[in-house]
């Protein structure tokens, strides 16, 4: 008798709740879109997912999908009211910050730990090829700091979405991220990444010439020097090197040899102007090479030579972006020229030296 007492106050208060909440959703919620929503003491997850082939009623395909972004609705739920940084975490914004978060809550398993109900998994009555899938948590168990998270595991996050962001060549992430934590010139490159935009040089009447609508599109009106014949390194130093070519018809076995010639006066110590001036003849024929941007930063920073230095070493960077050593190089030329904001990213190449396979000399730059 005691058990089936108390079944029967279990569906008494379940279908109480039921009716509740049914009412309260219809009521407020049910012309809504897919979205989360707040009332006094439910948060209504509303999930309103279409066909997806073409077919008169939605089912269960649609449901499983529905019941997807549900779980994806829920995890950045708990991101948001449940998760916070530690009082003496700094310098990372958004969307740094939200990403952060919601791996602490994917790893943290904390859906399980939060229950919740669903409400129905039915068809749209306005809609019939349409799930309506809605689904509640109660309001207090969202917890204002529930987990919060040490220093030390930011710091660790924020390093493998970055290295993930690398990796896949995801620029215009890796551009919002080092948005995030201050590294602005850094992100600059990124960002003219994702930018379709080129100058074209070297060009044959043939040609069809890409229109280039940014404000680096000019070519400068004077050569850096004789052997500057595309104008490309004085438009470099014009753009601070932030701007980017294609050479219609390059040289690259005349680029070539001269960075192969290049490259042993530099090896013996010897002939430094002869050495600019085949890097320079040599990026003009073939500005995409990154190897020849890279000498060419070597050998201007060895001369003190920072402004040029700055521009090619930009340059390098764009033309090998998915190399994260490349942000050592970058730092070494941001520190003669923006000393405060190198110290910020020389901060996070220590953390990011312990993750990637940076060279003995890239980390002996860092400081070890």
């Amino acid at each position: 008798m005691r058990h089936v007492l108390l079944l029967f106050s279990l569906l008494v208060s379940y279908s109480s709740y039921a009716n509740t909440v049914y009412d309260v959703y219809e009521s407020k919620f049910s012309e809504k879109e897919t979205g989360v929503y707040d009332d006094e003491q439910w948060v209504f997850f509303v999930i309103k997912q279409e066909c997806l082939t073409h077919k008169k009623y939605a089912g269960t395909q649609e449901s499983k999908e529905a019941e997807k972004t549900f779980y994806k609705q829920l995890v950045s739920e708990i991101a948001k009211r449940n998760v916070s940084f530690s009082n003496d975490i700094s310098g990372i914004s958004e969307p740094l910050r939200t990403d952060v978060k919601n791996v602490i809550s994917a790893n943290y398993n904390v859906v399980s730990n939060i229950p919740h109900q669903l409400v129905f998994d039915r068809n749209s009555k306005r809609s019939p090829c349409t799930q309506e899938y809605v689904a509640t948590v109660k309001t207090d168990l969202f917890k204002n700091n529930g987990i919060k998270i040490p220093n030390n595991e930011v710091e660790n996050i924020v390093i493998k979405l970055l290295i993930n962001a690398l990796s896949e060549g995801d620029n215009s992430t890796l551009s919002a991220y080092l948005h995030s934590l201050k590294l602005s010139k850094l992100a600059a490159i990124y960002e003219m990444l994702v930018l379709e935009d080129v100058i074209s040089i070297n060009l044959r009447t043939t040609d069809r010439n890409q229109v280039c609508t940014q404000a680096y599109c000019r070519l400068a009106n004077k050569p850096f020097s004789e052997f500057d014949i595309n104008h490309v390194v004085s438009t470099s130093l014009l753009n601070q090197g932030f701007v980017k070519f294609e050479n219609k018809n390059p040289s690259n076995k005349l680029a070539e040899h001269l960075y192969e010639k290049a490259s042993v006066n530099f090896n013996y110590g010897k002939n430094p102007e002869e050495i600019i001036n085949d890097l320079t003849l040599a990026v003009n024929l073939d500005p995409n090479n990154s190897k020849y941007w890279k000498m060419l930063a070597n050998i201007y920073r060895a001369l003190g030579r920072n402004k040029e230095a700055y521009a090619a070493t930009v340059q390098y960077v764009l033309q090998n972006p998915n190399d994260a050593e490349t942000w050592v190089y970058f730092y070494l030329a941001e520190k003669k020229i923006h000393s405060e904001s190198s110290e910020d990213l020389n901060y996070w190449l220590n953390l990011l030296k312990n993750h990637v396979q940076f060279s003995s000399w890239a980390k002996k730059q860092i400081g070890n």
